[in-house]
């Protein structure tokens, strides 16, 4: 865009089950107007194996990303751009990081056990509420993580006048319904 390197720039971040390649669409809209950080979270892409936890670690990838950032590029302000599972660990990054100027977050749920709850509904389970607490549990024990202290319902709260920008369609089936109205 000809601001070099200081230039306002956007840190990306995909969703579960997903990589950068993701966020190439959305970056062609970004790229004329500020410099790009595309990231593959733990576990995903080019990334090494790791456990994924739904944003409690991988913010703090994004914060090495950001620390990165700083030290090579020194950017006059830092946004944070997620999808789904990035959406989560933006917002749970900023939450603790003032350098965060502001936040796109698309498709991301308001919490994790509504979302799991809406696709186990979707898929015909019964019981998708005690199904949703089983899968939060299941990820507590099998990472040692509480994947529910992320939620973003409660991090967006915490980010004081940081603008945010919230990008959700009503068919979006895989973070439930009315999770933009949370």
């Amino acid at each position: 865009n000809g601001s070099g390197p200081t230039g306002p720039t956007v840190v990306m971040a995909h969703g579960w089950g997903s990589n950068k390649s993701e966020m190439l669409d959305r970056a062609g809209v970004l790229h004329d107007t500020y410099n790009l950080l595309l990231v593959d979270l733990r576990n995903h892409g080019q990334s090494g194996e790791a456990a994924t936890t739904q944003g409690v670690r991988e913010a703090g990838d994004l914060r090495v990303m950001i620390d990165w950032l700083e030290r090579n590029k020194g950017p006059q302000s830092i946004a944070l751009f997620g999808v789904s599972m990035g959406g989560a660990t933006a917002i749970a990054e900023a939450d603790r990081d003032d350098r965060v100027d502001a936040l796109i977050i698309e498709s991301t749920h308001a919490t994790l056990a509504n979302a799991a709850q809406a696709r186990l509904e979707i898929a015909g389970y019964p019981l998708a509420m005690p199904g949703s607490w089983a899968i939060l549990l299941g990820s507590l024990m099998r990472t040692g993580e509480d994947v529910s202290s992320v939620d973003p319902v409660q991090g967006v709260e915490r980010l004081d006048d940081r603008p945010v920008l919230l990008i959700y369609g009503g068919g979006d089936a895989a973070i439930g319904p009315g999770a933009a109205d949370q």
